[in-house]
């Protein structure tokens, strides 16, 4: 599924933004900037940068998108910038993995292009935990 032009020119301008460390206040911020947007006709772009913080309230926002894109019928994308990790990818995992989008990095010939990830849940052996590793798709 290709990122829809309409969509792709919001990239730059998402409904909301996230960035710092996963607490209180990120959860809070997501809240007060998603919640007045739920009944304006188009998607919802969330945009997240961070290095991780607390697993516990990354999963409360996951769980917030999921119950929000549910029951009210709305296309939440995760736009990943510059740095998604620890509990930035507990938020991320909240999305349908076609949902999310990762600008890449320019190109030696002065072109950017986004692309979505594809996730895979891999373990080597049984009874050993699994990692969930993610490769941009070409």
């Amino acid at each position: 599924m290709e990122i829809p032009p309409e969509l792709f020119a919001r990239l730059a301008h998402p409904t909301v933004r996230l960035s710092g460390s996963i607490d209180e206040a990120t959860a809070a911020s997501f809240l007060s900037q998603v919640l007045p947007v739920l009944e304006v006709p188009s998607s919802i772009v969330v945009e997240l940068f961070s290095s991780g913080g607390a697993v516990e309230v990354g999963r409360r926002v996951a769980q917030e998108v999921r119950i929000l894109r549910q029951a009210h019928g709305r296309d939440m994308w995760f736009l990943g910038k510059t740095l998604v990790a620890s509990a930035a990818v507990t938020i991320m995992a909240g999305f349908p993995r076609d949902l999310i989008v990762v600008p890449q990095l320019v190109m030696p010939s002065n072109h950017s292009s986004t692309s979505r990830l594809s996730c895979s849940n891999k373990s080597s052996a049984p009874g050993e935990s699994s990692a969930l590793s993610f490769f941009p798709s070409i």
